[in-house]
């Protein structure tokens, strides 16, 4: 099969079957795994050390859920206590396995949080403890002034972004619902 994609002109063939669409680029379908394969690389590359993965399938960095606060009121907040794990250990500077950890890394800054009360709990350990979070693009850096008002600006947009897709996915299942009726 060829897939073309006009906007970035790039081609991919297979000569077994035909298909008519194809994604615009490969990089925001990758899995986990590969994510994972290209950290790993990222870290080696420079002389560091893969000890641990923290994994958060089928979780939400954006939806909100209803939680009951310590004093009985209501708020919405974003649950991932992988998350939140993760930054406990960096903190500690240890894994849960008790291997040595100075950083985190990941794919993209939308892979470490969509939520800004998350990131700035990531900031606050970044400056207090003094370990990096890093992406492999290069762009996330919590450590400087700048690479926080930077962060701050890509989680919003990420955060619209998801939200622009909550709303155009719920007008769709109204559309079938209506549809049917």
């Amino acid at each position: 099969m060829t897939w073309y994609s006009e906007r970035t002109g790039v081609t991919w063939k297979d000569r077994t079957k035909q298909r008519s669409w194809c994604p615009a680029t490969g990089r925001d379908i990758k899995s986990r795994e590969e994510q994972e394969k290209d950290a790993r690389r990222f870290v080696e590359s420079r002389g560091g050390r893969h000890v641990y993965t923290y994994e958060e399938p089928d979780t939400s960095a954006w939806k909100r859920k209803r939680v009951r606060q310590p004093d009985g009121t209501i708020s919405y907040r974003v649950i991932r206590p992988a998350f939140e794990g993760a930054l406990e250990d960096l903190k500690r500077g240890t894994t849960p396995d008790g291997q040595r950890l100075d950083g985190l890394i990941v794919y993209d800054i939308d892979r470490l949080t969509r939520d800004n009360r998350h990131l700035e709990d990531a900031i606050e350990v970044v400056e207090n403890f003094r370990r990096p979070i890093i992406d492999i693009t290069g762009t996330l850096d919590l450590l400087t002034d700048n690479g926080r008002t930077v962060a701050r600006l890509l989680v919003t947009v990420a955060n619209k972004s998801s939200a622009d897709t909550a709303r155009r996915v719920r007008r769709e299942h109204q559309a079938l619902q209506w549809a049917r009726v």
